[in-house]
């Protein structure tokens, strides 16, 4: 137990700097000037533009649309502009926006052992080995290889949580970033038998962000 716990630490402080900013909330940003702009691609480009490691549970409640003043402001009143109803915290550089109450507990909140022996691609953790591990711990029978991923992306790792919170590990990955990024969920999964298949979308801003779609 003493040397799992060991290697745990060592994962954890292994990675050097954080990837993200500190303060997050209070840095001032000009956002680009937006009519009836995509709420969440813009909020991507600000971020990537700042290096702000970001977090939102649940797109589906942001506004579709939205338009953004020209003058500076910080990203914290940016976000209660654009994102009015949801809840903001900053976990360790990682702001998180979460529209549920913080009592309501989801799939993100599911401690979880995950480890992996080296460094792999990004997308293969979050889209492959992230949910079929959560889904072979959670419901056994159904198995554990779920996802789909294209390679060729940043490389991160390797790790050793001991039943760590999903969404911590998520937030773990942007620190562990060379410059950053986001992840997000579209619809908010509810703690229950039904276990996702996929747990997020990861963007990385080392890499070419990609077209947000109007619907998200």
């Amino acid at each position: 137990m003493l040397t799992r716990f060991i290697l745990l630490i060592g994962c954890v402080v292994s990675s050097g700097l954080s990837a993200c900013v500190d303060h997050p909330l209070e840095i001032w940003t000009k956002p680009p000037h937006v009519t009836g702009g995509n709420t969440l691609a813009v909020l991507i480009a600000v971020a990537q533009q700042q290096g702000i490691c970001l977090g939102i549970e649940g797109t589906v409640g942001l506004q579709a649309s939205i338009s953004i003043p020209t003058e500076k402001v910080t990203f914290g009143s940016l976000l209660r502009l654009m994102a009015p109803k949801y809840r903001i915290t900053v976990n360790k550089g990682v702001v998180l926006l979460r529209d549920q109450p913080h009592t309501v507990r989801t799939w993100l909140d599911y401690p979880l052992d995950f480890s992996t022996g080296r460094r792999l691609d990004a997308q293969l953790l979050v889209h492959v080995l992230l949910p079929g591990t959560l889904l072979a711990d959670a419901d056994p029978k159904q198995g554990g290889i779920v996802g789909d991923f294209h390679p060729g992306h940043e490389e991160l790792g390797p790790y050793n949580f001991t039943k760590t919170p999903i969404r911590a590990i998520l937030n773990h990955f942007l620190r562990d970033s060379t410059q950053g990024g986001i992840w997000f969920v579209r619809g908010v999964y509810p703690l229950n038998p039904v276990v996702p298949a996929s747990i997020c979308e990861l963007i990385l801003y080392s890499e070419p962000l990609p077209n947000v779609p109007a619907r998200f």
